[in-house]
């Protein structure tokens, strides 16, 4: 018999919501990602912060500060923090314990975890890149971006590079 013929019965739609809370719960319990890809930014951006020697603005930089140089190289640390080191973690540990084969049973795709975690790390690097906006702006007195959505181009391109990569690395890895 082919099993390619047998229909699937279709998931309802609120399974996918309950998966990403479930995925944000795992996330939440195993902190490691959100401390390695927040905590280590916001820590170089405070010590940045804090140095007066990134306070002046060397004639090379247009008028920024080496502090506004490093927002957004800080900005880019924190996205691949997450997508290079905490992305392809819970995949490969879902494939090893067969979890994702389990799922193939119910009526709810496995595709939908890879989309709920994509959804988990997503709104984790948006809360970094806001945190880092906001705590450089307000506290350090960095300037705020010129062209808001430019920025909002350059982060949903750089997230989906990077997402891609953390994905192939995941595809790849045999062990978590």
């Amino acid at each position: 018999m082919n099993t390619a013929l047998i229909a699937r019965p279709a998931a309802p739609r609120a399974a996918f919501g309950q998966m990403v809370r479930n995925q944000a719960r795992l996330t939440r319990r195993q902190p490691a990602g959100l401390i390695a890809g927040i905590g280590f930014s916001m820590g170089l951006l405070i010590l940045f912060g804090e140095l007066p020697q990134y306070r002046q603005s060397p004639g090379g930089l247009g008028g920024l500060t080496q502090f506004d140089a490093y927002i957004p190289i800080l900005i880019a640390l924190a996205i691949g923090t997450i997508a290079l080191l905490y992305l392809p973690g819970p995949l490969v540990t879902y494939r090893e314990q067969g979890i994702l084969r389990r799922l193939s049973t119910t009526p709810v795709p496995a595709s939908w975890v890879l989309a709920a975690q994509l959804v988990v790390q997503a709104c984790i690097m948006a809360i970094a890149v806001l945190l880092i906006l906001f705590v450089s702006t307000v506290f350090y007195g960095a300037s705020t971006p010129r062209n808001p959505g430019g920025l909002i181009l350059a982060l949903v391109l750089s997230i989906a590079a990077m997402f891609t990569l953390g994905l192939s690395i995941a595809a790849v890895a045999r062990t978590a």
